[in-house]
């Protein structure tokens, strides 16, 4: 199979197949869900569908896997939804301050409580967006980010 799940409650799937859509959709991917190559969007967009009302993944790990900013801007639609997540570990995946504005939208109302960001393309007015919306999301819910 493409997936596993682990001892310690972790998926790692190198494709995103039906098979861990239905696990990720039944709430049966474990704490971790990590995917270790390029993800393309149409992929992504079925992962994150999936993820809308997933009960047991509190950390989602797409390092490395290509997203860029149209898949932050997806995962800023996740973030508004205010799932369960609670990590996120998006680092080295070509994200620009074109992500960071959409993913700062979506850190704002979000569960999260880590980001993992660097090694990606932004800029000093990415991380001030970035950093504006951790800010915000404290006030908000009185526990902060770590980015």
């Amino acid at each position: 199979g493409e997936a596993r799940a682990g001892a310690s409650a972790r998926t790692v799937a190198m494709k995103v197949v039906d098979s861990l859509l239905k696990r990720v959709q039944d709430s049966e991917s474990g704490r971790t869900l990590k995917l270790t190559s390029v993800v393309p969007l149409p992929q992504l967009a079925a992962l994150l569908k999936a993820l809308g009302g997933n009960k047991s993944t509190t950390r989602l790990d797409l390092e490395g896997c290509g997203i860029g900013d149209e898949g932050a801007k997806r995962l800023a639609g996740l973030l508004r939804k205010r799932t369960c997540l609670e990590e996120l570990d998006l680092q080295f995946n070509q994200i620009s301050d074109v992500g960071a504005e959409a993913l700062a939208k979506g850190l704002a109302a979000s569960t999260l409580r880590q980001i993992h960001i660097g090694n990606n393309n932004l800029t000093e007015r990415g991380a001030r967006v970035l950093l504006a919306a951790v800010e915000e999301n404290q006030e908000e819910h009185g526990d902060g980010i770590d980015l």
